[in-house]
């Protein structure tokens, strides 16, 4: 890397600015300065995750990194005496694809969720053998506010036909 490297960055200031980001992989987050078009510095916002590149200035090959936005500086900052190649950051990473596909996966964990309590629910019915007229009438008995958490505790009301059959049922001996 040359000094004249930097100097030539600084003659295309028109068009480039710097940005300071942070590799997602570091804890503490050691701050870099990357190189950045202005088109796409404006679209940036701190916290935004932006492509970098992180290859070798030996290497033929390139390798890229993703970076956190840490700031946007409104001139570009090279320092010219630098010893090292200040790179790119080339493309903000845009994450709404992977946050459609999270909810949808969070949409069907819960219906699948849901499902199993229901067959749960049914398979306990089952085994206990409940009459599901029964549960729909203790269900029909909830009020909004026994719904909101602010139940009363009461006795259970025995003159309930469908509570006093099951008991019938299920107890014959009293």
């Amino acid at each position: 890397m040359t000094k004249t490297d930097h100097i030539a960055a600084l003659l295309l200031d028109s068009v480039l600015t710097t940005i300071k980001v942070r590799f997602q992989s570091s804890a503490h987050g050691k701050q870099y300065t990357y190189k950045c078009l202005k088109t796409l510095a404006e679209t940036l916002k701190v916290g935004d995750r932006v492509l970098v590149d992180t290859s070798a200035s030996n290497v033929p090959n390139w390798a890229v990194g993703v970076c956190e936005v840490l700031a946007i500086d409104p001139e570009m900052d090279i320092n010219l005496e630098a010893d090292f190649e200040y790179k790119y950051a080339f493309a903000k990473v845009d994450e709404s694809e992977l946050s459609r596909l999270k909810a949808r996966e969070v949409a069907i964990v819960e219906k699948i969720n849901r499902g199993r309590q229901e067959s749960i629910k049914q398979k306990m019915l089952q085994e206990l053998d409940l009459p599901m007229s029964l549960i729909e009438s203790i269900e029909s008995d909830i009020t909004p506010e026994d719904k909101a958490g602010t139940v009363e505790i009461c006795e259970p009301d025995f003159s309930n036909p469908a509570l006093q059959a099951l008991i019938k049922e299920k107890f014959p001996n009293g």
